[in-house]
C-alpha cells in the first residue's frame, strides 16, 4: 500500500474501499490493545517501559491468563535445567489443580480471597493433607515470587498468609551405615545403575550439597580441591558463596565419575535416583527410607556429631539464620552424651 494513502495526523488509510477499511480495522485493534496495556500499568502504578509494551503486545495472554504463563514457565524451568523434570511434572500438577478449582485465572484474580478459598477446597474437596497442602502451595509461592521478580507483578499474596507447617522427621545415615555404604561402593557389589547413585549419594553426603547443586556443579567450581558454589535454591535472596573443602574420598569419587563433559556428575532424574537409594538401602541392609536429601542430612548430622561446631556448618550448608542449622543440633544424643560424661568427670575432678 502506498504510503501517500496514510493519514499521519488522524493515524487513518484514505479512502472507502474494502481494503481500506480492513486496514482501519486492523489499527483500531492495535491502538486498542496498546491503551490496555497502558491503562493496565497506570492501574497498577508501574513504569512501562518500551521493551516491556513490546514484549506484552506480542504475548497479549502471557501476562494476563496465568495458566498460559504458568505452563511457559515450568517448560522453560525443566528445559533450561532449573528443574528436573520429574519436578517439573510435580509442578503440573499445581497447574491442573488449579485448573480444576477454577478452569480459567488471571493474575489479577490472584488475591488473598482466592488464596484462602483455594486453600480451603485443596483441604475439604481434595482430601489433601498439611503436608500435600504445604508442598502445593510451596510450588505456588514460587512461582508468584518469580512473577514479581519479572515485574509481572508487584506483590506475592501468599507471601501474607501463614501456613500452618508440621514437623518433618529428618532421614539421615549414622556413622556405621555412611560406612557401611562407602565400602559396598568400594567393593562394587552393586550393578552399575546402583553403583552410579550410590557415587552421587555419598558425594552429598560428604559435601552437604543438595541434589540442585550437585546436578549443576561444573568443573570450574573446583578450586585447588574447594567446592566453591552458589546454593540455586537460595541464590535469588542471597546469591553468597558457599566454599567447602573437599576430603580425599570426596575428590575420589569426582575422580570415578570420569565425566567427559563441563560437569562433574551426570545423574538421574531425581525420581528415578530415590528410587534406586530405596532399593540400595535394602540390599545393605539400611532400614530407612534413603533419598537424595538424606546426604545433606547426613553429612549436617555427623559433622555437628564430630565438632560441635554449629556456626561453621551454618557456613557449609549456607544457612543465612543459624536457626535453620539447629534443627540438626537436636537430632543427636549420641554427642550430647558424650559431652554431659566429658563435664561429669571435670566436676569428679574438683
Amino acid at each position: 500500500m502506498p504510503l501517500i494513502q496514510f493519514d499521519k495526523v488522524k493515524g487513518r488509510v484514505r479512502g472507502n474501499d474494502k481494503d481500506t477499511k480492513d486496514s482501519n480495522l486492523v489499527i483500531d485493534r492495535c491502538l486498542s490493545a496498546i491503551n490496555e496495556i497502558f491503562i493496565r500499568y497506570r492501574l497498577q502504578s508501574k513504569i512501562l517501559t518500551s521493551d516491556l509494551l513490546l514484549r506484552e503486545y506480542h504475548n497479549p495472554t502471557y501476562y494476563i491468563d496465568f495458566y498460559k504463563w504458568l505452563d511457559k514457565k515450568i517448560d522453560e524451568r525443566v528445559k533450561g535445567r532449573e528443574i528436573g523434570g520429574d519436578t517439573g511434572k510435580h509442578h503440573k500438577v499445581l497447574l491442573n489443580k488449579l485448573k480444576e478449582f477454577k478452569a480459567e485465572l488471571t493474575f489479577a484474580e490472584i488475591d488473598l480471597k482466592f488464596i484462602k478459598n483455594f486453600r480451603n477446597w485443596c483441604r475439604t474437596v481434595k482430601g489433601n493433607s498439611v503436608n500435600t497442602n504445604q508442598k502445593t502451595f510451596g510450588y505456588f509461592r514460587a512461582y508468584l515470587n518469580i512473577a514479581v521478580r519479572e515485574e509481572v507483578i508487584t506483590v506475592n499474596p501468599l507471601e501474607l498468609i501463614e501456613f500452618k507447617r508440621t514437623s518433618v522427621q529428618i532421614v539421615y545415615c549414622t556413622e556405621e551405615e555412611l560406612k557401611k555404604l562407602i565400602k559396598f561402593y568400594d567393593k562394587g557389589e552393586f550393578q552399575d545403575n546402583y553403583h552410579k547413585t550410590l557415587r552421587h549419594f555419598l558425594f552429598m553426603c560428604l559435601t552437604g550439597l543438595r541434589i540442585s547443586d550437585l546436578k549443576r556443579l561444573k568443573k570450574e567450581n573446583i578450586q585447588e580441591n574447594v567446592l566453591k558454589v552458589i546454593a540455586y535454591k537460595t541464590r535469588a535472596k542471597k546469591g553468597t558463596e558457599i566454599h567447602i573443602p573437599l576430603i580425599a574420598k570426596a575428590i575420589q569419587l569426582i575422580e570415578q565419575e570420569n565425566s567427559q563433559t563441563e560437569f562433574l556428575f551426570d545423574l538421574y532424574a531425581e525420581q528415578k535416583m530415590n528410587e534406586y537409594l530405596k532399593k540400595i538401602a535394602d540390599l545393605a541392609g539400611i532400614n530407612k527410607k534413603l533419598r537424595n536429601h538424606a546426604g545433606r542430612h547426613t553429612f549436617a548430622t555427623l559433622f555437628l556429631e564430630k565438632t560441635s561446631d554449629l556456626a561453621t556448618l551454618q557456613k557449609l550448608l549456607g544457612h543465612s539464620n543459624i536457626s535453620e542449622t539447629m534443627k540438626y543440633a537436636h537430632i543427636s544424643t549420641k554427642k550430647i552424651n558424650e559431652q554431659m560424661l566429658n563435664f561429669d568427670k571435670l566436676l569428679s575432678l574438683a
